[in-house]
């Protein structure tokens, strides 16, 4: 729990305890509290009590006050629906946007950044550059966290996103520990490609797979109790008194304790893949639509979305309204990837990467510098899986020949490499 505490009390407090030893302290004031540039490390702050914490659970000292002015709270906590526009369960308790600082003296928000300046339209002949600087920086940082951190851990799938990163890390992998997971039959299809990925690059790879794997299966029920309220209390995702499924538990505490674990998440720009179908309309010249964006933040299935009573619906269709009127140009075409950013990522993984209480995640694009590159590539050509080909085939292109978890994607690129082995930048 976290409650603000004054430099004078703080100050009074060890004079106090520091019987004949004098303490001389300068605290400097802080004024505003910033999120990363996902909020993939969320903050949250009550207005009711003016505190300030990483979760819902961590910041509350009062019994949960009901969020009536969000529509779909109660489906949100039973893990049916999403909370957006920086509601949580409860009424007082608000979350700090991407691309905002809280004043800590008002706790007002206030946006600082809206891609106006940096959100361009990139034209094909500069899609090389672009791409080489997104690669360049991946590398950097994943240099860089190897380095300083020798336990760095890449968990690789047989996806795009986390293939990307492991590409740009060859010339440190090596100094990586790479695993892999598995909770079910698909995800064994996914591991079974990230050994194959591993090989290739000629590194060992570790498999977690408590189901098949019993040394690494949790059967201690007080253990998987305790490991499930922790969970829940650090994400305050659902009801504390629901347990988190032992599998669930089994496969995040069977990766060994301790250093960072890099995630890919918010690659899925790279893909397109807040677009959806709503890819066809740009390439057809058509403007974003509000609905289209709702429903693009998933807060739930459309069947309940449209269920509404037409004054919730409006309210979620304000909200959103209001939440869009803070871009322009180019930044406001690409409105579907920003709020896969504030959004979708802010209040979903921004919440639950406290609940990986035994590891350290971390987004390797969580910068602003991807952000903004990323968005000014053209959705469409995004969605084509140019981009992500081009960097694998620039920075490991022994990889490319390995096939994708979706038989479609793996179809499609070798479609498109017999008729051009560069056809990502054609």
């Amino acid at each position: 729990m976290t409650k603000q505490v004054s430099a004078d009390a703080a100050i009074s407090y060890l004079n106090a305890c520091a019987g004949r030893f004098i303490f001389l302290i300068t605290t400097p004031k802080f004024t505003r509290l910033y999120v990363d540039a996902a909020a993939s490390l969320g903050a949250v702050y009550d207005l009711k009590d003016k505190s300030i914490a990483a979760t819902l659970n961590l910041v509350l000292t009062r019994d949960t006050i009901i969020n009536d002015d969000y529509p779909l709270t109660k489906l949100a906590m039973a893990s049916k629906a999403r909370f957006a526009f920086g509601h949580t369960a409860d009424k007082y308790v608000k979350r700090v946007l991407p691309n905002h600082y809280l004043d800590m003296d008002t706790l007002a928000q206030h946006r600082f950044w809206d891609g106006a300046q940096d959100i361009i339209d990139i034209k094909p002949a500069d899609e090389a550059r672009a791409l080489d600087e997104i690669a360049e920086r991946l590398a950097q940082i994943m240099a860089s966290l190897s380095n300083h951190f020798p336990d760095t851990k890449l968990p690789i799938t047989g996806g795009l996103d986390s293939r990307v990163l492991l590409a740009c890390a060859k010339p440190i992998v090596s100094q990586l520990s790479l695993y892999s997971h598995a909770e079910n039959m698909m995800s064994r299809k996914d591991t079974r490609i990230a050994g194959r990925l591993a090989s290739i690059m000629g590194q060992p790879m570790a498999v977690y797979d408590p189901t098949r794997n019993p040394d690494v299966a949790i059967d201690d029920e007080s253990r998987l109790t305790m490991l499930s309220n922790a969970g829940r209390i650090a994400n305050a995702e659902g009801d504390i008194e629901t347990p988190i499924p032992s599998v669930r538990l089994s496969t995040l505490n069977a990766v060994p304790e301790g250093g960072v674990v890099v995630r890919g998440n918010v690659g899925g720009l790279m893909r397109a893949m807040p677009w959806r179908r709503e890819i066809a309309r740009y390439k057809n010249g058509k403007p974003l639509r509000v609905q289209s964006g709702l429903r693009l933040m998933m807060l739930t299935d459309s069947e309940t979305l449209n269920a509404l009573p037409p004054s919730d619906r409006m309210k979620l269709t304000e909200a959103y309204e209001n939440w869009y009127s803070a871009f322009s140009g180019t930044a406001a075409e690409r409105a579907y990837d920003l709020q896969f950013v504030e959004q979708f990522i802010s209040h979903g993984q921004g919440n639950h990467f406290y609940s990986f209480t035994h590891n350290f995640y971390l987004h390797a694009y969580c910068d602003r510098k991807f952000i903004t590159r990323i968005i000014s590539l053209p959705p469409d050509r995004r969605a084509e899986l140019r981009y992500t080909e081009a960097i694998i085939s620039a920075r490991a292109p022994e990889l490319c020949a390995m096939k994708y978890t979706r038989k479609n994607v793996t179809m499609r690129l070798k479609e498109n490499r017999a008729e051009d082995p560069n056809w990502f930048l054609s």
